[in-house]
């Protein structure tokens, strides 16, 4: 509803569906358990409340992907549903000349919404042991897959961004190299 995905039409009496909802305001708090097209009549069929509410914030090229992480890499039990996180990506890639390892972190995504985060009640109260849990991130299909990677093949960090007028963090990578020189290779702040 919030999208503006439907619009009220007139419906002679004859072609109305059995159900068929009247009022917007009928489907609050319930998710779309089918595919609904164009022109389609919704009826109250269509919607159940208490339905997976993970597929009612998706659409188009957006997935849900969770992720494995720690306490301290994951802030579990302080990031809450519903927050605004930048998520990091940390490898230890092998220089091809050398054969040395260069261990690497990098801001992989930005202002990403987080769809479920275990471990805090509605007060921000940490309600978990920190061990560990999956956190589930709303992502554009192409960054579910890097997230994936990185995930599987690296070490993932979850950063909390401001509730409101956060900015995009800096593309650039942070090396032992640019930690060590002072380079302003690693920013604090946003563009």
């Amino acid at each position: 509803m919030s999208g503006g995905l439907f619009r009220q039409t007139q419906v002679r009496d004859s072609d109305l569906k059995a159900g068929a909802v009247a009022d917007g305001s009928a489907l609050a708090g319930r998710v779309a358990t089918r595919d609904i097209y164009p022109g389609q009549q919704i009826t109250s069929a269509d919607f159940a409340a208490g339905a997976d509410p993970l597929r009612g914030q998706l659409k188009g090229n957006q997935r849900a992907i969770a992720i494995p992480l720690d306490g301290s890499h994951g802030l579990i039990g302080q990031v809450r549903t519903g927050d605004r996180v930048d998520i990091l990506a940390g490898f230890n890639a092998t220089n091809g000349n050398t054969g040395a390892g260069r261990p690497e972190v990098r801001t992989l995504l930005g202002n990403v919404l987080v769809l479920n985060a275990p471990g805090a009640d509605n007060s921000g109260k940490n309600t978990t042991n920190n061990n560990g849990s999956n956190v589930t991130v709303r992502v554009a299909a192409g960054d579910a897959t890097k997230l994936a990677f990185a995930s599987d093949n690296g070490k993932i960090w979850i950063v909390l961004r401001p509730p409101t007028g956060g900015t995009n963090p800096s593309a650039a990578p942070a090396t032992l190299e640019s930690l060590l020189s002072g380079s302003p290779s690693i920013s604090t702040g946003g563009n």
